[in-house]
């Protein structure tokens, strides 16, 4: 016997009795598993359902006050009673936008109106796996819910614009610059990697921060935020950027983690400096700011759609992730909604694969991503001139490392990430080549230059 049961024998018996059932409701005849009668414990939920059944008692016998031709009648000994007629309530019937039900509800305005009554009946659905149909009619209304989500926390296009500004006292204040965020990101991302989180928990870390510093830096949010809130806003710089990112990781992994790193891990990762304290202040004055809010959409929620709806195979999936991840590092791609960032990684991935004359951007794709072809040229060309640098970026990093020279490289976790094999759920690693170095994005020639594909090349120019 432990300390703790010692404990609680020592008790007396008034003490613990709440724990006992009554005895005049135990019955003699039950038995346990061990097949002698003992003291049954009480259900911890039998007041709560003490009370429902009062409740349902009480509803029941005003219900029959209200009813009609209702009767009882003793018949052979046993009561008889006849079955109640309830009055019948009407309900305000749903309206629907057209009269022939050929739309679906809508509960915020979408900008799909267009294609519901000329191409609804042309569309290919979705198709999902047996094990996904349980709650599968309210796909829809998810996804226009996580629409509107989306335009509600979206990214200032001022965003990072400004790098000075003067403080209180006059003097010039340096604000985080993209060269600092993209700093900071690679060694969140490698932080990631060691603590084996999830892909969705580095997404929605990633809006915090960007959520946060738009806030905190942009002037037209921040004067907005000043105007109705009565919070203190405190500039992110260079002096509070590392503790910033780090405390948005830490909200996400609470978010999304079902076991998430304790704060002493973070600690240990950011070689002690920053402390524990310093972390549970930022995390507070993080979710004042943010509302408590930080149900994000993150982009690869729309990557999975966009990808069932494209029929595409695991590897263009999976190549169109890698694409997401590397716009972390670019601020104008950072600017665009999640569904605009999923379409374009999406886009390029089947743009490799393209077999044909005919368009890899459907009526199916059109439709459940919301977003025409031609709006897609300009963000997939800064996708493309992004993974040119990343790679170039990568392999000359590489070069210096064999030649013990000090590597200033940076931006290049994710290619990093990307490089090492699969790993697939049983623990074991996959036998087909990482995604970063695919044949469908670039191919080594001999000697030290690279050779792109040809879609990427002709973006990239």
């Amino acid at each position: 016997m432990d300390f703790k049961d010692s404990r609680l024998h020592q008790r007396k018996p008034h003490q613990h009795a709440r724990h006992v059932i009554a005895r005049d409701s135990i019955n003699p005849a039950k038995e346990t598993n061990f097949g002698r009668s003992t003291k049954l414990l009480r259900n911890p939920l039998a007041p709560l359902s003490n009370v429902t059944n009062i409740l349902r008692n009480t509803g029941r016998s005003l219900l029959n006050k209200n009813t009609t031709n209702f009767k009882s009648r003793q018949v052979s000994g046993k009561l008889s009673t006849l079955q109640p007629k309830f009055q019948t309530i009407a309900e305000e019937p749903i309206k629907l936008d057209n009269p022939n039900n050929e739309q679906r509800i809508k509960i915020y305005n979408t900008p799909e109106e267009k294609y519901i009554n000329q191409e609804l009946p042309k569309i290919d659905q979705i198709q999902y796996h047996e094990k996904d149909l349980k709650g599968i009619d309210v796909v829809d209304i998810n996804f226009d819910y996580l629409h509107y989500l989306e335009s509600e926390f979206s990214i200032s296009n001022e965003y990072m614009d400004l790098e000075k500004i003067a403080d209180g006292d006059g003097k010039p204040l340096k604000l985080v610059s993209e060269r600092m965020r993209i700093i900071l990101l690679d060694w969140l991302i490698n932080c990631g990697m060691k603590l084996e989180l999830r892909n969705e928990t580095m997404f929605l870390g990633v809006a915090i921060l960007d959520s946060y510093i738009d806030i905190c830096n942009t002037p037209s949010k921040r004067k907005h935020f000043l105007k109705t809130r009565d919070i203190d806003l405190t500039y992110v710089t260079k002096a509070n950027l590392q503790v910033t990112g780090l405390t948005a990781f830490v909200i996400a992994s609470k978010y999304e983690e079902v076991t998430f790193p304790i704060l002493e891990d973070w600690r240990y990762l950011s070689d002690h400096s920053v402390s524990c304290e310093e972390i549970k202040s930022q995390e507070l004055k993080m979710l004042h700011v943010l509302d408590f809010k930080i149900n994000f959409p993150i982009p690869l929620t729309f990557l999975r759609r966009f990808s069932s709806a494209a029929r595409a195979d695991a590897r263009q999936h999976r190549i169109a992730r890698y694409f997401l991840e590397t716009m972390f590092y670019d601020k104008k791609l950072s600017k665009l909604l999640p569904s605009e960032k999923a379409a374009v990684a999406i886009y390029l991935s089947l743009k490799m694969s393209e077999k044909g004359d005919n368009s890899v951007w459907t009526k199916e794709l059109r439709f459940y991503s919301r977003v025409e072809e031609k709006w897609l040229q300009e963000p997939t060309r800064w996708l493309c001139q992004l993974i040119v640098r990343t790679v170039n970026s990568a392999y000359s990093n590489m070069q210096l490392t064999l030649t013990k020279h000090t590597s200033k490289s940076h931006g290049i976790a994710v290619f990093r990430k990307y490089s090492q094999p699969e790993k697939l759920p049983n623990g074991k690693t996959s036998a087909t080549a990482p995604v970063a170095t695919d044949k469908r994005i670039f191919i080594r020639l001999p000697g030290p230059s690279i050779q792109f594909n040809r879609v990427i090349r002709s973006y990239a120019e």
